[in-house]
């Protein structure tokens, strides 16, 4: 039975599965790849909402602050199903981590991102040995840490084995700082500066930080599911309000 959040479970994440949804998650991301990163020109998305051929198999998410009725962050998650997912023609993939790409066991996670007024915000959110700090028991790496959790229940339902993803070696560890396990999944290479190719255990991951009501200082920020589809809860989230933020 799905529980409707309460007031002091800052973060929710939508499955983008309506229109305002998806066209949040697309000017999330032209927000980040285009306007403040310039890895992709805006220029090609008149519409002020980046994409990619991608994006039509694609399950999209995008987080949802209930402080402030905005939406914060993006990710979307390419299927097992398609043919030749980005990571493989980015980077080389170990030898026996391979098998499971033919065998189409692996789900890519991609666009992830939190814009900067919000990643600007949270530097030195956590202490030396893990423990996040009281001051900043917050922001980027919290929603990070939601996004995941999203990809991991999707995947998990879907009956996903794996998940793969390139990341640069700040984001590899600060995401095993927050206790989500991951494994090298092959060569680096020089894709918007040098990343590493990633995989991890999906089921091993929902037990971590799902199904064992994990003690992680996050999850009692976060709504207790790991996502819900915006076309059945949009109460939640109050798009209108959002999208008009957003600008």
């Amino acid at each position: 039975m799905v529980k409707t959040p309460k007031h002091n479970e800052l973060i929710v994440v939508a499955l983008a599965d309506t229109d305002e949804t998806r066209r949040m998650h697309h000017r999330l991301r032209y927000q980040v790849y285009c306007e403040e990163l310039g890895y992709e020109d805006p220029r090609s998305f008149s519409d002020g909402e980046e994409r990619d051929r991608f994006d039509e198999d694609a399950v999209h998410f995008v987080a949802y602050d209930r402080r402030n009725q905005n939406w914060v962050g993006a990710l979307r998650l390419i299927p097992p199903s398609v043919h030749d997912l980005p990571l493989l023609a980015a980077t080389g993939i170990a030898g026996e981590v391979l098998p499971l790409f033919r065998e189409r066991r692996v789900a890519e996670i991609s666009r992830m991102c939190v814009p900067a007024r919000i990643r600007k915000s949270s530097d030195g959110f956590l202490a030396s040995n893990g423990r996040v700090e009281s001051r900043c028991a917050s922001e980027s790496a919290l929603i990070f840490f939601a996004l995941v959790r999203a990809s991991v229940g999707y995947a998990f339902q879907q009956k996903i084995d794996y998940l793969a993803f390139l990341t640069s070696l700040p984001l590899s560890r600060l995401l095993a700082r927050l206790g989500i396990k991951d494994h090298p999944a092959g060569t680096a290479c020089n894709h918007r500066g040098i990343r590493y190719p990633r995989i991890a255990d999906v089921a091993g991951l929902f037990q971590d930080l799902i199904g064992a009501h994990s003690d992680h200082p996050f999850v009692p920020k976060l709504a207790p599911e790991p996502f819900l589809r915006h076309s059945l809860f949009p109460e939640v989230f109050c798009p209108e309000q959002a999208l008009a933020a957003c600008g």
